[in-house]
């Protein structure tokens, strides 16, 4: 059954799920942004694309912004100086927390600095000049860091997985749909599966395997995955997952569970 928590419940999950690292990373992240641009949030700074999009909705999708719009549209399409830019900032620290975790930075003071660099390169700096765009573009970083951060995870998996003499890779994929091809050609033992993938997410690709009839044999799924909802993980037991481990993830877990199925 699926159950709503209140959003003191939800908030506190998400504190207790955070790492000092990344909790760091965030609030450096925000303050520091949040005092370099105070004037910028506070007042409207009239150049020509600011005065002409006082409104604007972004749906240009030619210009292969097809996600623009929405992103957009979470604070309204109006330039709003403070709402942008705080919802910007709240972006731009959530991306600091995923770099943090990809380059597994621990000291406080790089994560400082690391922070205040991102938040106040100019090439960042420069979206609060146009803030009407701040947050879409901000967000879209936010996307581009989970993407390599996933990318990371991958190769993560497979030094880890590649040291132990007991298992061998026989392949990756990149989405859903080649993790489904994968298991129709190599016939895995074992097979490590993100919920988020791209063209098909890991709960479709344990659907399919289970209503596939052709499958000569269908592997154990291990699930790793950010994504801690309860209706979610009770999902992917049902659909055949044999564990359900949280990101981050510690590589001797990985191992273990791997050889307690096999």
């Amino acid at each position: 059954m699926f159950t709503l928590k209140s959003p003191s419940e939800y908030l506190s999950w998400f504190r207790n799920r955070l790492t000092p690292q990344q909790k760091t990373a965030f609030f450096s992240t925000v303050l520091t942004g949040f005092l370099c641009h105070l004037f910028i949030l506070t007042n409207s700074m009239y150049n020509h694309d600011d005065i002409r999009y006082l409104y604007v909705d972004f749906d240009k999708p030619e210009l292969g912004r097809w996600l623009q719009t929405y992103a957009a549209g979470i604070t309204s399409y109006f330039s709003m100086p403070v709402v942008n830019g705080i919802l910007a900032l709240i972006y731009a620290g959530i991306t600091s927390m995923v770099i943090v975790q990809m380059f597994n930075i621990k000291r406080k003071l790089t994560i400082f600095l690391s922070a205040g660099l991102f938040v106040t390169f100019p090439t960042v700096a420069v979206l609060y000049s146009f803030m009407f765009a701040a947050d879409p573009f901000l967000l879209s970083c936010l996307l581009s860091a989970l993407a390599a951060y996933n990318e990371r995870i991958l190769q993560l998996l497979d030094n880890i997985i590649s040291r132990d003499d007991e298992f061998e890779v026989v392949g990756k994929a990149n989405n859903g749909e080649e993790a489904y091809s994968l298991i129709k050609e190599k016939e895995p033992d074992i097979m490590l599966l993100d919920i988020i993938m791209p063209k098909l997410d890991g709960l479709s690709v344990m659907e399919k395997v289970g209503k596939d009839q052709a499958l000569k044999k269908r592997p154990e799924f291990i699930v790793i995955t950010a994504i801690g909802q309860e209706r979610i993980t009770e999902d992917a037991f049902h659909l055949g997952a044999s564990y359900y481990i949280m990101k981050p993830f510690d590589s001797d877990m990985v191992i273990n569970r791997m050889k307690h199925i096999g």
